[in-house]
């Protein structure tokens, strides 16, 4: 599992990079994922859980969703 400085350093790198709303949005899933990690790993997992299985007509929401599901794996995968 990587460190919470490294996921906040991972999210802020997708903020920066964000030029779109899409990308605002899926970079803000990085940063919703990465607040969650100091809660603990378990409830990153049902994160990444509930995310592969929500559906959205919403391309933002869709953003957002891909951000939070991508950061869990990446953080939780090491």
């Amino acid at each position: 599992m990587r460190t919470v400085a490294e996921a906040r350093r991972r999210a802020e790198h997708e903020r920066t990079r964000a030029a779109t709303p899409a990308d605002h949005a899926y970079a803000q899933g990085w940063r919703d994922a990465v607040d969650i990690l100091p809660e603990g790993v378990d409830l990153l997992r049902q994160v990444l859980i509930q995310t592969s299985a929500a559906a959205s007509d919403s391309p933002l929401e869709q953003a957002h969703m891909h951000g939070m599901r991508l950061a869990a794996e990446w953080i939780i995968e090491k």
